[in-house]
């Protein structure tokens, strides 16, 4: 399912945009911010706006201190008082409601023609991200068996996905329908089998990549079925570190963050937990900096993966195989893994055990051919002594053959 995924939303790309393949490959929805005025211009409304207020905030005052004399007129028996003092009334009703309206932004040509055309570009990229879901649903829709799409629909949210060409939904519902396939199962098995493949799933030989997208596809996996992996203890711990108190005491809105904070720091553990052992540096490092004080554990799992990139790598020993370093060490020439300097020490060390000379006084060397020692003992003898000694036996043994198959032939002859 995940290369599915991927190979489509590479397609979406290169064919619909950046801003449905954003979402697509992202899995959130996609929210195009509205056209702001820059800077430089806001900056100047800002000062605008201030003047703006100032002045009418003097001319309310102003009203107000008129309408104290005019009511006192009134009260005198002016007979042009009571106009004045509708007629100023309204005034500062009118002030009051320009005093609660938003001051108009004054722009240069070039600033208006620039703000215009950004807002056109928004509305062309709203029409066409909403064109294009509609298109990457019908392709995403596509892709699905006929088999995965039977069983889609006897999903209670079938109908609300189909209607909404919402490919997000639509994904949602295929991975719950791919991934999880919990309806003739027991609940508890499933829960217990997904946490177990989690908690026994290991780097081993993966490269970084590698282990990060298919952890990555195991948490995945639990989520399409529900699992959680939020513990009261670290709802806690991170509720006193960001807002120093109880998980508990916090609104609902602060609990959600603090949910979903507590339980990203616990997968990025198990991420870096379950990593290679070519990782042992880097784990106990940040261990001991815990025990100190200093809290260097990465907050996600982002982080994680950039520490398994760029920190120092454990030096893992390297093994041989013990029956090829046997070999080696008896093979001689013959088995091209000799080394001279091992011979040679292995020669010194017979060298220096005792033969028995008595034995040895009427016998022949093979490597010299005096008499008197073996040619392991041979003084004459260099590093190579026993291949020269084995091809020295080896000749004599063929002269020996030799001469004797010639004296059988004139035998032979002569009795003929």
């Amino acid at each position: 399912m995940r290369t599915t995924w991927e190979k489509l939303v590479q397609y979406v790309g290169t064919t619909y945009g950046q801003d449905i393949s954003n979402e697509l490959q992202n899995k959130v929805t996609v929210t195009l911010p509205e056209p702001t005025h820059s800077p430089a211009v806001m900056a100047r409304h800002a000062i605008r706006e201030q003047m703006i207020r100032v002045g009418q905030a003097n001319l309310q005052q102003a009203r107000e201190a008129q309408r104290v004399i005019l009511e006192a007129a009134v009260a005198a028996n002016d007979a042009d008082a009571p106009m004045k003092l509708a007629i100023l009334n309204n005034e500062i009703a009118q002030g009051d409601f320009e005093q609660n309206e938003e001051v108009p932004i004054v722009t240069s040509e070039s600033e208006k023609t620039q703000y215009s055309n950004d807002w056109r570009s928004y509305r062309e990229r709203t029409t066409q991200l909403t064109k294009y879901r509609g298109q990457a649903f019908s392709l995403i829709l596509g892709q699905c068996t006929q088999l995965l799409q039977d069983k889609m629909k006897q999903d209670t949210d079938w109908t609300v996905v189909s209607t909404s060409y919402d490919p997000l939904s639509l994904y949602r519902l295929i991975e719950r329908t791919i991934l999880a396939q919990t309806d003739d199962q027991y609940p508890f098995a499933t829960i217990y089998d997904q946490e177990l493949a989690f908690y026994s799933f290991r780097q081993e030989s993966l490269s970084n990549p590698q282990w990060y997208e298919r952890f990555n596809t195991k948490v995945d996996v639990g989520e399409a079925i529900g699992v959680t992996r939020q513990h009261r203890v670290l709802l806690d711990y991170v509720a006193m570190e960001l807002h120093t108190q109880a998980f508990a005491t916090l609104g609902a809105a602060e609990q959600e963050a603090v949910r979903t904070d507590a339980e990203e720091r616990y997968l990025s553990y198990a991420f870096l937990r379950q990593s290679g052992i070519q990782h042992g540096n880097l784990k106990t490092d940040l261990q001991n900096d815990f025990t100190t004080g200093d809290n260097r554990y990465p907050r996600n799992r982002q982080q994680t993966l950039h520490l398994l990139d760029k920190y120092s790598k454990t030096v893992l020993p390297k093994t041989t195989q013990s029956e090829g370093t046997s070999f080696a060490q008896k093979g001689g020439k013959g088995t091209g893994n000799g080394n001279k300097a091992d011979k040679e020490n292995a020669n010194k060390e017979r060298k220096k055990k005792p033969f028995d000379k008595e034995f040895w006084k009427d016998k022949k060397c093979f490597n010299c051919g005096k008499k008197g020692h073996p040619s392991p003992h041979c003084p004459e003898a260099d590093g190579d002594d026993d291949d020269k000694s084995q091809v020295k036996k080896l000749t004599k043994d063929m002269k020996s053959m030799k001469k004797a198959f010639t004296q059988l032939s004139k035998t032979k002859t002569q009795g003929g």
